[in-house]
């Protein structure tokens, strides 16, 4: 969404001079010392705003590009987690049936072990590498659509619109991410619990109590912990919004 919303500012002035007759910037304000109702001042103001706009679109897709990859790495480790579990399981209750050896049991339960671990850490390292950065995303979303929304009630200037559409599309991402992750700990959390330790070797019974112990302990995507980036605080976002728009709407009419 983030190219098109640049499309439409990049378009904006030919359609403004087309139908209005109007010499317009890509953005609404000037730079000081050049006047730009001049051809040089206007070329010089063209430019200006045409390298903020290329910086803008390609650091808000690189940042949503490394957000979404990285997550998308933890969720699959997590699933091969969640994999090898019910493998697990299955060879616990069909050991006698089945005539599986004790060897390959212990075999399995490292492995199980093994990804526990790697997906546990991968689930802590996003939050602290980009935590921050749904803090500031998400704040910054919420000034910047109030702001558009301001824009919208109150100008004529259209590319608002695909800005408005962007930034509700870059908020969305960010909690539609963590509630994924979200529910992908549930998950984790439901399918260890569902497996017959029980009939585990005693060896690995104990350390299944570990594996049991760091999964209830509290692991979710945050805000840079203030907040869980899930649909509960989505829900509350668009609740607010919602309300400054009546407001702003209440304001106009």
């Amino acid at each position: 969404m983030v190219p098109f919303a640049a499309i439409g500012f990049v378009l904006y002035p030919i359609f403004s001079y087309y139908v209005n007759g109007e010499v317009v910037p890509f953005f609404l304000y000037e730079l000081p010392f050049f006047d730009e109702n001049s051809i040089t001042g206007y070329i010089i103001l063209m430019l200006f705003q045409g390298n903020l706009l290329a910086l803008g679109v390609v650091g808000a897709v690189l940042a949503i590009c490394i957000f979404f990859i990285f997550s998308m790495y933890a969720l699959a480790i997590s699933g091969i987690f969640i994999v090898h579990m019910r493998e697990l399981n299955n060879m616990l209750y069909d050991q006698v049936s089945v005539g599986i050896k004790t060897d390959e049991i212990s075999l399995k339960w490292k492995q199980c072990m093994h990804d526990h671990e790697l997906s546990t850490r991968l689930i802590n390292c996003l939050d602290d590498m980009f935590g921050l950065m749904c803090l500031v995303q998400v704040m910054m979303g919420i000034f910047s659509i109030c702001d558009v929304m301001l824009l919208v009630a109150l100008t004529d200037w259209y590319p608002t619109y695909f800005f408005l559409l962007t930034l509700f599309s870059e908020l969305s991402i960010n909690f539609i991410i963590g509630h994924i992750v979200e529910l992908k700990i549930d998950e984790m959390y439901e399918t260890i619990t569902s497996t017959a330790w029980y009939r585990l070797p005693v060896v690995n019974q104990k350390e299944f109590r570990f594996m049991l112990s760091r999964q209830q302990r509290p692991m979710v995507l945050t805000a840079y912990g203030f907040y869980p980036m899930n649909f509960e605080a989505y829900m509350s976002v668009l609740r607010g919004l919602y309300q400054f728009f009546v407001m702003i709407m209440q304001y106009v009419g």
